[in-house]
Parts: structure tokens; C-alpha cells; sequence
């Protein structure tokens, strides 16, 4: 029964969406300077990808966090794109960003787009589910969680 060996391995494998990030829309380009390069197994990584093999994720083309978010705001600006603003919000939110960051990995950004990440910063705690044990924000459920938040490849 070799073949239905194999049917229940690959049956077995988890299922992993990919999402494409066109480098050009995203303000991603020049991708080697905007993307992480091959790193070691030894950074941090979300929690929300823990079921990846570290081998593969040390070689996963990740963007850099800051202009990953600038992109997607600049986004939102020009074309008023929802789904773009909904990013922003959990990254600002799934990453506890806040104002120092912002000074310190976005001082090269248009002004526009530095007030609208800092508007969504200054929202974070409203939304905090009150019915969750979330303390710091509605990903992030206390300090410790946020340390590790820091500690992701690419968060500077």
C-alpha cells in the first residue's frame, strides 16, 4: 500500500497560504535593501508562523518591517485601499509599535504618512477587546509578549 502511504502523507501537511507583495506597490524596491537577507535559525519569529520549520524560515524573503509599513500606508494614501489601512492597524498593533519607533525607523517618510501611522498608534488601545486578558494591545497580551515582539527578525 505505497500509494496510500503517500496519499496520507500529503494529506497530512499542513496548508500554508503565500501572499504576494509586488515590490513596486508596496515600497519595497530596491528589494535587497528593503527585503532580509538568508539569516540564521537564531531570531525571533511571530508566533503566528511558529509552525514553520526554522530551517525554512531562515531563508524565507521577509520585508523589513519600516518600509513594509510605510508602504502600506503610502498605499492607503493614494488610493484609499481598505484592506491596506486594515494592515497598518495590526502591524502597528501585532508589532506594539509606537512613537519612538516611528522617530527612529521612519524619519525618511513623507510627513503624510508618518501622521497616519502615528493616528493609528495613538488608537491602539481602543482596540483592546475588553472581554480579553490583552494588556498591551489587541495582539500582544502583556510585556513579556511585547519583549519578544522586539526580538523579531526585522522589527529595526
Amino acid at each position: 500500500m505505497p500509494g496510500a502511504a503517500l496519499n496520507d502523507a500529503r494529506n497530512s501537511r499542513k496548508q500554508r497560504s503565500i501572499i504576494i507583495f509586488t515590490a513596486n506597490v508596496y515600497g519595497l524596491e530596491p528589494l535587497q535593501q528593503k527585503a532580509l537577507q538568508a539569516r540564521g535559525i537564531d531570531g525571533g519569529f511571530s508566533k503566528e508562523i511558529a509552525d514553520i520549520p526554522l530551517e525554512e524560515l531562515a531563508i524565507l524573503p521577509l520585508p523589513r518591517l519600516a518600509p513594509f509599513l510605510a508602504g502600506l500606508a503610502t498605499k492607503f494614501i493614494l488610493t484609499k485601499d481598505d484592506k491596506a489601512m486594515i494592515a497598518v492597524e495590526q502591524l502597528v498593533d501585532g508589532m506594539n509599535l509606537d512613537e519612538s519607533w516611528v522617530d527612529s525607523q521612519l524619519a525618511d517618510c513623507p510627513q503624510a504618512v508618518r501622521d497616519m501611522i502615528l493616528g493609528q498608534i495613538n488608537g491602539k488601545q481602543s482596540r483592546i477587546d475588553y472581554f480579553s486578558d490583552n494588556q498591551v494591545t489587541c495582539f500582544i497580551r502583556d510585556e513579556a509578549e511585547a519583549a519578544h515582539v522586539r526580538s523579531i527578525v526585522g522589527y529595526i
